[in-house]
């Protein structure tokens, strides 16, 4: 088994390139293809930091997908999706049933989906997103009698760092990999505090992947992050560093002109006094280095739904409250680490496992494949 086919339903940027181990498939030998079908999933997604390697493939409709996988030899090739079967894919996995090949689900953003409790469940049902979560689940529904109707196979292996996931086989967060099997260098000397910025009203997946109609603009929400962080630096007497969104393109002046840093997130982090958070997966990072925290909101933030929703769930679970810093006292905010044993809990169920913890996930992967490779030959 010598041939990697990753089928994503995002362009090919440096962070989806290293979040799939491209590079580490090479190193171990296989030839790798990238299947950019994000124009057939999400027409229109565009990202400012595309890149165009030899090995990608664009795709922009079903018959050009189906002619992508007559190049394949479905006997000795393994096909890594990004995305679950949905109604929304069902026509992109019943072709790829009728080749024959054998899908493979790696999770690679494991700690986007947070075990809520019943509590949480319950006012999820009587919000006002109740609409969508019951299109939500009649989507699956209709999408099970379809897969049966049609025969159409599901992913063989899902490979995930979460442990509140139906999984097959456990392997690492990318995050996690990144913070201990790589080396950090210290990018800003002497302290400061860091705001990990979230793109917010330029992020292309609230438009493409969560569907929001009307996002606000970016004014109101910048100034209030301006008064706030002034506070923040006369108060202890440290910068306040921004570290970029990897999909933001920021020019001239954001954040009141301080000092914007991109694709240095974790190293940032390791280094940071304090850590300003919102929604993101950075948060992975920051329990990792185990840094003093706090999370914000605005009301333009907190306009969509599901966003204001699941920062709430997020700081809930690390034992935190979300601050409004457009009606709160500065001074009632305080930097607190997170408790040992939520800490470790939360590493621990999304993060990384025990039995595997000391492994890089390329040697899970290679491993698990060619066992994969032998079940396909017999």
């Amino acid at each position: 088994m010598k041939e990697i086919v990753i089928i994503s339903q995002a362009p090919l940027t440096p962070q989806i390139k290293h979040n799939n181990y491209v590079d580490e498939y090479f190193s171990v030998g296989y030839k790798v293809y990238f299947g950019d079908i994000s124009q057939l999933m999400h027409p229109g997604m565009r990202y400012n930091d595309e890149l165009d390697e030899p090995y990608l493939r664009k795709i922009s409709s079903l018959p050009e997908f189906e002619q992508f996988l007559c190049d394949f030899d479905s006997l000795n090739t393994i096909f890594v999706l990004d995305f679950d079967a949905s109604w929304h894919t069902r026509n992109i996995f019943k072709i790829l049933t009728k080749y024959h090949c054998y899908m493979i689900r790696v999770d690679m953003y494991a700690n986007t989906s947070l075990q809520l409790t019943l509590k949480q469940k319950l006012s999820q049902l009587f919000s006002n997103r109740f609409s969508s979560i019951l299109i939500t689940r009649l989507g699956i529904y209709l999408y099970k009698i379809y897969a049966w109707f049609y025969n159409i196979s599901d992913c063989q292996r899902y490979y995930s760092s979460s442990a509140i996931v139906n999984r097959t086989d456990k392997i690492n967060h990318p995050d996690y990999e990144d913070f201990c099997f790589s080396k950090s260098r210290r990018i800003i000397e002497g302290n400061y505090i860091l705001f990990v910025d979230t793109n917010f009203g330029f992020h292309p997946d609230d438009i493409y992947l969560f569907k929001y109609s009307k996002i606000p603009t970016t004014e109101k929400f910048q100034a209030s992050l301006d008064d706030f962080f002034t506070y923040l630096e006369k108060k202890y007497r440290m910068p306040v560093i921004i570290a970029a969104h990897p999909k933001s393109n920021y020019v001239n002046g954001e954040f009141g002109n301080r000092r914007i840093i991109k694709y240095q997130t974790k190293d940032l982090i390791i280094y940071a006094d304090k850590v300003i958070l919102q929604l993101c997966n950075t948060i992975s990072w920051v329990t990792l280095a185990d840094k003093p925290l706090i999370f914000v909101t605005t009301d333009d933030y907190d306009v969509l739904a599901l966003q204001r929703k699941r920062l709430r769930f997020l700081a809930s679970l690390l034992g935190k409250k979300v601050y409004n810093i457009e009606h709160c006292d500065f001074s009632d905010i305080i930097f607190t680490t997170v408790e040992k044993e939520i800490r470790l809990h939360y590493i621990y169920t999304y993060l990384t496992d025990k039995d595997i913890e000391k492994r890089k996930n390329i040697d899970i992967l290679k491993d698990s494949y060619e066992t994969v490779s032998l079940a396909i030959h017999k």
